[in-house]
């Protein structure tokens, strides 16, 4: 036996029997203690795991009150949230809320939406099972009244343990009555039973509270009672188990957590700490005895085995880096002394020497072969051919160079180790194409498959070599495809071209340096009227243009032959035909390259250059007057006064319109008129001088420009002439015309200095004119141009007001009489402005009329008007009507009748609530389109009114032609009664016609009792006016119409 054995021997004997005594003590005292520790913890633990759920819990709480406490929700359930379902209800937003159901019940429990879905999944579901037999009256989550007491907690249904929140609906500020209760319902995933385990860190399950009890845990369950168990379990793990009731107080939710006995096991080891300070305590006694081991053996020992283990450690380090690199030297032992442990260090340190040669010869070796390895690798590389090795045995690809790879499309790492058939090789798996070349060296073509599944030709050699004394297949390939296109693509280019030279579908030729035709097609043939016989190898190009051409052309003949780049491509030349007629021709030349000879395409382009001169004349020219239109103007209007400026010269813009032209066209015919506009443009340009331009802007209207000095005076003399001189009647098809001007005037640069500027000027000089009387003139003001800005800013107010809800409408009552009833009323649009004030109508309709403002403006009073007689019909108004204006501009536009009728169903309102009033002007085309809408109108029942009756154009033809059911006697005509006698007569006519008509007659305007009593007299019954009411807002209408008899005291 060794001393150190002898040691250990008598040291373990000596402490066994006190390590005995010791270890019984301590396992009595401190076993229980930390075993207690231990039930502690897993109490606390399983409670962070109960508060982890109900934190959960808390959280689909939070999102239900943001749902149920929701203008949107409480809308919604009021059923006016229509669009609700669409933008909050979809998938999407039921996925990311991870629900399983979300229900909305009215006040009463009934289902007003219930929507499932799986969250697992991501897509729709049927409401969870049992769902709907726990939101029966007296159920926990319909008790809530409030948001204080909403409920939220567990429910247990068959598929599972499910967090359960409900909430009173109720608007965003809380406030108010209740109009339902949201329930959502959260299913305890295993996605998410996995996040509260992660989030409370501990080895947590979560199960039904009724399922079987684990195998492990149902030892732990025989010996305890109550709601949660606590103890050890198999596999030293401790086990403590907690069942969470659902909202009706039953177990619903099983909380298992299993964990290591940590604290019992640093309990056993401060046990072990004990036993260990009581063996140095027991090894004390022994202080003598160690001294000298220690001195002598163990000290030493301990020494050698450090220093041992540090060179094994530098030695390891360096076995872990690049072999090829040479190694840091190794260290040496020092142990002194002349005994056993210091010749064992001695015959360590040579061990260690000869490890050092070893390594190094070693690293050497490494190094050299890492040198040809990258030599031979850039080598393959460097060559531009493919290079493949591969195992005759596998054929697995062992090697490729850079450009193999390349080829392939693939990075090296992607083929070295792959099976070469069916990857690169397009063969199935089977006999190896490269074996079928014969000898080594012998080439042939073959396919390379790339990774995107196309196939590369390629030239293939196959040689065998050997690598590590292994066979290996060394496949070398170039790609040919190139080259196989080349060829192909020359074979074809050869037959293409003769086709395409011969059909190309344009005169071509092939010419020699000395200007001899060596070919040419049949185009050129048609083209110059001689056979192919008679030019190929017998004329010359020179013969076929024209000599003023031929000198230019030979030069750049000569200098395309020098350089391509020196003559032009294309250019334009006269082509003389075998009639001797000239063409004018476009040439495209170009030279084969390798050759003298030049390709000449020859494209005829006389009859384009024709129709470019035609089309040049019409782009400047009215096509019916042949005047200069209005391009032709604005660039002689340039020139003229870039002149007048030099020579500080006035110019005069005359616009000229033909007064009633229409009646023209109207009953003569459109052809008529035409003629009568040619004659007109004659005479405007007898009546001025040859320098003048009159130019034709379209329709009836003329623009003369005249240059000179004189200024104003000059102008007025102009068109006083104009004037005297179209005093003349015009012979048009044996009928004597008398055509009136009126004229508007605009001078340079008194009243502008842009030719957009002046024709803008002499435009509203022209309707001044008009204005004055027609058949005159007037010249431009500052005057006019304030009148436009003004409507330019009523335009712009307007649709300002139009887009911020500034418009408005009021109502003025129709009576009947005698009684007094209001029987309806007429839609009035209102403009108030940003301060409160409104803007008089007579200022905004005309310029709503002139800008088409007056279509939206329109369909806002008819949505409006629709929308409130029918509240005031619900009110108890049964048969109460209202009119509203239709502007002639609404029947230009095709389908009026059916954008009302669109309006009014939007609105619930039946046509026979709403009456138009349509006024005497939109009659005097007599459109069949206007009276096809009125009838429209009149058919799906809506009453038809002909308002101002007798202003305009009363007629009884056209009267008896109508779809009307009632007139409005105009207000000028109700003015003077009942003292104007003419009135008197003109009102008892239009009662009369009414009523052989069988058509209501409404009297507007009425301001007095006298008009009312006389109109009574007369049969009129019922009456619109002052006398009984302004135009009143809508409110003030609700008033009226509440007043038992309003106008009692009329």
């Amino acid at each position: 036996m060794t001393l150190r054995k002898a040691t250990i021997l008598y040291i373990c004997l000596g402490t066994t029997a006190l390590l005995g005594l010791i270890s019984l003590a301590t396992h009595l005292v401190i076993d229980s203690t930390f075993e207690g520790l231990e039930r502690d913890q897993a109490v606390r633990n399983i409670e962070r795991a109960r508060n982890a759920v109900n934190q959960e819990i808390r959280s689909l709480d939070e999102i239900m009150v943001d749902w149920a406490v929701w203008d949107d929700s409480e809308r919604f359930m009021r059923g006016q949230g229509k669009d609700f379902v669409e933008s909050n209800l979809n998938d999407r937003t039921l996925n990311s809320l991870r629900l399983a159901a979300i229900v909305f019940l009215d006040t009463k429990g009934g289902v007003k939406l219930a929507r499932g879905f799986n969250p697992v999944q991501g897509v729709p579901a049927k409401l969870p099972e049992g769902l709907m037999q726990q939101l029966v009256v007296g159920s926990p989550l319909l008790r809530a009244r409030n948001i204080e007491d909403r409920v939220n907690g567990l429910v247990l249904l068959p598929q599972g343990p499910m967090f359960a929140a409900s909430c009173p609906i109720t608007k965003s500020d809380g406030l108010g009555p209740p109009v339902g209760t949201l329930v959502m319902l959260r299913p305890l995933t295993p996605d998410l039973a996995t996040g509260i385990a992660e989030r409370v860190r501990l080895p947590l399950t979560l199960e039904r509270a009724d399922a079987p009890l684990p195998a492990d845990i149902v030892p732990l369950a025989k010996g305890q009672t109550g709601g949660m168990l606590a103890g050890p379990i198999a596999g030293d793990l401790y086990c403590a188990t907690l069942v969470l009731p659902d909202l009706w107080g039953y177990p619903a939710l099983r909380l298992i957590l299993r964990d290591t006995r940590e604290i019992v096991t640093k309990g056993d080891r401060a046990m072990d700490l004990a036993h260990a300070w009581t063996i140095l305590g027991t090894l004390a006694s022994f202080a003598v005895l160690l001294f000298f081991l220690e001195r002598r053996v163990l000290r030493r020992l301990a020494t050698l085995n450090a220093q041992v283990e540090a060179i094994g450690a530098d030695a390891g380090d360096a076995d872990s880096q690049d072999r090829c690199q040479l190694p840091a030297p190794l260290g040496r032992v020092d142990v002194p002394g002349s005994d056993e442990l210091a010749l064992l260090a001695q015959r360590i340190n040579g061990a260690l020497a000869e490890l050092e040669r070893s390594r190094h010869n070693l690293t050497e070796q490494c190094r050299l072969t890492q040198e040809q390895e990258s030599y031979l690798q850039q080598l393959l590389d460097s060559i531009q051919a493919g290079v493949i090795l591969v195992d005759p045995e596998t054929h697995l690809i062992r090697e490729v160079n850079a450009f193999a790879a390349q080829s392939a499309g693939r990075k090296r790492d992607d083929i070295v180790g792959r099976l070469c058939h069916g990857f690169i090789c397009p063969n199935a798996e089977g006999k190896c194409p490269v074996t079928d070349l014969g000898q080594s060296g012998d080439q042939a073509v073959r396919r390379l498959i790339r990774a995107d599944g196309s196939e590369l030709p390629v030239l293939k050699s196959v040689s065998t070599i050997e690598r590590s004394g292994k066979p290996l297949l060394l496949e070398t390939f170039i790609d040919v495809g190139e080259l196989q296109q080349a060829q192909e693509a020359l074979r074809q280019s050869e037959e293409t071209y003769r086709a395409v030279f011969m059909n190309t579908g344009t005169a071509t030729m092939l010419i020699e340096a000395d200007t001899t035709i060596t070919l040419a097609n049949q185009e050129f043939e048609k083209l110059s009227g001689y056979s192919r016989e008679e030019i190929e190898g017998k004329r010359r190009w020179t013969e076929f243009f024209a000599p003023r051409d031929v000198a230019w052309m030979l030069q750049h003949h000569v200098k395309r032959r020098q350089s391509p780049e020196l003559a032009p491509r294309n250019y334009e030349a006269h082509f003389i035909t075998h009639r001797g007629e000239e063409r004018i021709v476009v040439l495209t030349v170009g030279m084969i390259p390798g050759t003298a000879i030049s390709v000449a395409s020859i494209e005829d382009i006389t009859e384009r250059k024709q129709a470019e001169e035609q089309l040049r004349h019409q782009a400047f020219h009215d096509s019916l007057t042949g005047l200069p239109n209005r391009q032709l103007l604005h660039d002689r209007l340039d020139r003229a006064m870039e002149s007048a400026r030099r020579e500080g010269e006035q110019i005069a813009v005359f616009l000229l319109d033909m007064d009633r032209f229409k009646d023209v066209n109207d009953s003569l015919g459109h052809s008529a008129g035409d003629r009568l506009l040619k004659l007109v443009a004659g005479r405007l340009e007898q009546a001025v001088r040859r320098s003048d331009t009159v130019a034709r802007l379209g329709g009836d209207e003329f623009v003369l420009v005249v240059d000179g000095p004189g200024g104003q005076d000059m102008a007025r003399e102009v068109a006083e002439h104009l004037l005297e001189s179209f005093a003349q009647p015009f012979e048009l098809d044996g009928m004597s015309l008398h055509v009136r001007l009126s004229l508007g005037i605009a001078l340079f640069p008194v009243h502008g200095e842009t030719p957009e500027e002046l024709l803008k000027n002499a435009d509203l000089a022209m309707y001044q004119a008009k204005e004055g009387g027609r058949n005159t003139y007037a010249f431009f003001t500052k005057e006019l141009n304030d009148q436009v800005l003004r409507r330019l800013a009523v335009e712009a107010g307007l649709r300002r007001a139009l887009a911020t809800g500034g418009i408005e409408v009021f109502y003025q009552p129709k009576v009947s009489e005698p009684g007094g009833r209001i029987t309806g009323a007429e839609a009035l649009v209102r403009w108030r402005r940003e301060d409160g004030t409104l803007v008089p109508p007579a200022e905004f309709i005309s310029v709503a009329e002139d800008t088409g403002l007056i279509i939206p403006l329109s369909r806002h009073v008819i949505t409006t008007a629709g929308r409130q007689v029918m509240e005031w019909r619900k009110s108890g108004h049964k048969d109460f009507t209202v009119a509203v204006n239709l502007s002639p501009r609404q029947f230009l536009n095709a389908g009026l009748e059916n954008r009302i009728r669109a309006v009014l169903e939007q609105n619930g309102t039946p046509p026979e609530a709403m009456e138009f009033e349509i006024t005497e002007n939109l009659l005097v085309d007599n459109r069949p389109e206007t009276i096809a809408t009125l009838a429209a109108l009149s058919d799906m029942g809506s009453t038809v009114v002909l308002d101002d009756f007798g202003k305009e154009y009363s007629s009884l033809s056209y009267i008896k032609k109508l779809p009307v059911q009632g007139i409005k006697i105009d207000r000028s005509f109700i003015d003077g009664l009942p003292e104007d006698e003419d009135d008197a007569s003109i009102v008892r006519s239009v009662l009369s016609l009414a009523q052989g008509l069988e058509l209501r007659v409404v009297a507007e305007g009425v301001e007095t009792r006298q008009q009312r009593d006389f109109l009574l007299s007369l049969g009129c019954t019922e009456f619109q006016g002052y006398l009984f009411s302004r135009p009143i807002s809508t409110l003030d209408m609700t008033e009226l119409l509440a007043q038992a008899n309003p106008f009692a005291d009329l």
